[in-house]
């Protein structure tokens, strides 16, 4: 074996290597996180109040008019209607009580904008998931059997339930514009890698918008075994990271049988090059045998998403428009719940409904 300059072994080449091409990627993903996020700050401040006044007219003629989705259904797909309404097939048309979440039908009244139309891809791949969740989530005996694995500790993931259903938990914290973005980011790899996402319900995210799946929920049940996550941080032991760092796993060698019960995956501010590794083909096939992932991040991680090989492919069939992800998945997540649209419309009849364009 080589020596380096001090007298000690040097690494193998391949590790070197593997370094280097991930090292390249984690730069990258740490420049480029920060700017989607200022432009969705940003870049729609110039049309926000266009499309609120927009709607005015509407409001003049008296009460508002609260659109179905199982209308959607119904409709010819390439209507101003399925569009506005139904956001090209975002929303599904079935599966949710109209009184639990009034934002989810009466929103497109507030809206002059029908917005840019999702690929038909992402409409297939958002009603599949939506199946996964039902199948998977809370209540399920699916979901029991993953949690007493988790419980026992085994690694393996066909060592107690069905393998299909693997989990993301991504925990909420910082101010609500990073718990979006957090939500967001999380929910995207737990679509690309087949994972049932749940949200953790603290920091009033569990207070604050709409169920966006129907027949289940998103957010993580109060009994769920590791009653630390909240404190995970870039010191937690079971951090993806510090078990590559500690040599505990081996992206390149590691099997299902020797992986733990679950990773803490963090990509914080404060991420290690060894946490950024995430975003590295080699270590995704090392976390796809995981049942269990929790997440931990204050920044817009999509970015990074795109350069991970494995997802490019089906990236670019989900989003042909690769700056309008978040337009998407925020229209499709984040409907405020029934207490706070309530106080959107007031304040809007109050002080916009009069307005004119």
């Amino acid at each position: 074996m080589e020596k380096g300059r001090d007298g000690a072994a040097a690494p193998p080449l391949k590790m070197l290597d593997r370094k280097r091409g991930c090292a390249a990627n984690a730069v990258l993903v740490a420049f480029i996180v920060t700017v989607p996020s200022m432009a969705i700050l940003f870049g729609a401040r110039s049309s926000a109040s266009a499309l609120w006044i927009g709607s005015a007219n509407a409001s003049r003629l008296g009460k508002r008019t609260v659109f179905h989705l199982a209308q959607c259904s119904l409709r010819p797909p390439l209507t101003v209607f399925f569009f506005g309404v139904c956001l090209g097939g975002l929303l599904a048309d079935n599966g949710f009580d109209e009184r639990s979440c009034h934002s989810r039908y009466e929103f497109a009244t507030y809206r002059g904008n029908a917005g840019r139309k999702p690929s038909p891809y992402l409409v297939t791949k958002l009603r599949r998931h939506e199946a996964l969740q039902r199948r998977c989530g809370p209540g399920t005996a699916a979901y029991s059997d993953a949690v007493e694995q988790l419980r026992s500790g085994k690694s393996h993931p066909g060592a107690i339930g069905s393998p299909e259903c693997r989990y993301l938990v991504s925990i909420s914290y910082q101010g609500l514009g990073n718990r979006i973005l957090a939500a967001a980011s999380a929910f995207l790899y737990a679509v690309l890698a087949s994972r049932v996402l749940l949200v953790d319900p603290s920091n009033e995210m569990g207070e604050l918008f709409c169920e966006p799946f129907p027949g289940t929920t998103w957010l993580l049940p109060p009994d769920f075994p590791l009653t630390s996550y909240a404190n995970f941080s870039i010191h937690t032991a079971e951090s993806y990271g510090n078990m590559l760092k500690n040599k505990e796993i081996d992206a390149a060698s590691t099997t299902a049988q020797q992986l733990p019960a679950f990773a803490y995956i963090h990509l914080d501010h404060d991420a290690t090059m060894e946490d950024k590794f995430f975003f590295c083909d080699e270590d995704q096939r090392v976390l796809r045998d995981l049942r269990w992932l929790v997440m931990r991040t204050d920044s817009y991680i999509v970015p990074g998403l795109f350069l991970v090989t494995r997802f490019q492919e089906e990236l670019g069939v989900l989003f042909p428009e690769p700056d309008a992800v978040f337009h998407h998945l925020g229209r499709y997540l984040f409907h405020p719940n029934n207490h706070v649209w309530g106080f959107i419309t007031r304040y809007y009849d109050a002080y916009l409904a009069t307005a004119h364009p």
